[in-house]
C-alpha cells in the first residue's frame, strides 16, 4: 500500500508490484491500462486497509465508508457496508475466512459485518481510548484489539 500526500489517494500493489486498486476519498478504481496517475485529487483521508490474500479480499475503510472488493474479479464491484454513515473508521480486519469484516471507530467502539449480507451483526464495548489495531485470530473465532489504553481485549466473534 503506498498514500500519496496530499492527494487522498491510496494504491494496493500486487506481489509484483503492479497496482491493483486505487482508493479515493469517494470511490475505488481496479487498476487498468486507462488509468492516469492524475486520478486522484481529492482532500487526504486516512484510510483503513485490511487485505485477505486466501480470499482475494481488501477491505477499506474511512469517513463514513466501509467497504470490501473481491480483486480476484476484475469486474466486482465494492460491497458498501450498511449503516456506517457519519462514522470515523480507524482500523479493519477481515476474518480468514472472509466471512466478517470488523471495524474500529474513532469513539473507541468495535462492529462486525457480516460481509454477504452487509449487514452489522454485533458492536463491541470496552475501550476506554484510540483502538489501536485489530486482529482475527488465524480460526476466525476471536478478534484480538490493542488500545491505547493499555489493554488488549479478546473478543468471541458471531458465528
Amino acid at each position: 500500500t503506498r498514500h500519496y500526500e496530499g492527494t487522498g489517494c491510496a494504491t494496493i500493489y500486487d506481489v509484483n508490484g503492479d497496482p491493483v486498486v486505487y482508493i479515493t476519498n469517494y470511490y475505488h478504481v481496479i487498476a487498468n491500462d486507462q488509468n492516469r496517475l492524475g486520478l486522484c485529487s481529492f482532500d487526504v483521508l486516512d484510510w483503513a486497509i485490511a487485505i485477505n490474500e486466501d480470499q482475494g479480499l481488501i477491505a477499506y475503510g474511512g469517513s463514513s465508508k466501509l467497504s470490501v472488493l473481491n480483486i480476484q474479479n476484475a469486474g466486482s464491484k465494492a460491497q458498501d457496508m450498511h449503516g456506517v454513515n457519519r462514522k470515523n473508521i480507524v482500523r479493519v480486519a477481515l476474518s480468514p475466512d472472509g466471512g466478517l469484516l470488523a471495524a474500529a471507530y474513532d469513539d473507541n467502539t468495535i462492529h462486525i459485518w457480516d460481509v454477504a449480507t452487509q449487514e452489522e451483526v454485533s458492536s463491541l464495548y470496552g475501550h476506554t481510548d484510540s483502538i489501536t489495531d485489530l486482529q482475527f485470530t488465524p480460526d476466525g473465532k476471536m478478534l484480538i484489539s490493542s488500545s491505547s489504553d493499555g489493554t488488549l481485549r479478546l473478543w468471541g466473534v458471531p458465528d
